[in-house]
């Protein structure tokens, strides 16, 4: 293959092809720069690059494999890649011309997009303020926590004194009798 012409008009010899492209052989560089030519169809583009079956069936199962391989679908990529690099001029021509144009109904959007393509666009700072609310004895013990975690004093952290201890719930018919000491 000497050289092939993109959708948009340029001309990518062999030998200017990525690494992607380089690797596939004649065949499947031609079923990828079809299949780009047109608009994704598989099977279209596996007859164009001369890939022949019993059947057309046949041909659609030998497309769709060859799509699926990964080193095609890299190289799909790459150069789908190359013609979008290469159409930028002519979105750059169309968006202009829309923008220039004072009865287009999209004029304001393209003035817009062109702004904020040339990083003049409108500045926007948005603030979030995230508060977690304890409540002052889930504070102690978060305090406390970390002070055991990190082998400080809790109370000199808290000003006061403080008591590590477990407590254990005591069933009510235990206490009975005992409600003169409360």
């Amino acid at each position: 293959m000497a050289g092939h012409i993109s959708p948009v008009g340029n001309e990518f010899p062999v030998g200017e092809y990525g690494p992607a492209m380089r690797g596939l052989t004649e065949m499947q560089q031609k079923f990828v720069l079809h299949l780009l030519d047109l608009g994704g169809s598989y099977t279209e583009a596996a007859r164009a690059a001369g890939y022949s079956a019993n059947s057309a069936n046949s041909l659609r199962v030998c497309a769709h494999r060859l799509a699926h391989l990964p080193t095609v679908i890299d190289a799909i990529r790459e150069q789908g890649e190359r013609y979008l690099r290469g159409g930028v001029a002519i979105g750059v021509h169309v968006l202009m011309d829309i923008a220039k144009d004072p009865t287009h109904k999209d004029r304001l959007k393209a003035a817009t997009n062109l702004l904020n393509r040339a990083g003049l666009g409108e500045n926007t700072t948005k603030t979030v303020r995230h508060v977690h609310e304890l409540s002052d004895e889930q504070l102690e013990n978060k305090i406390k926590m970390l002070a055991k975690r990190n082998g400080l004093d809790a109370s000199k952290l808290l000003g006061k004194e403080v008591v590590d201890a477990t407590f254990k719930e005591v069933p009510a018919e235990a206490t009975a009798g005992l409600e003169d000491l409360l």
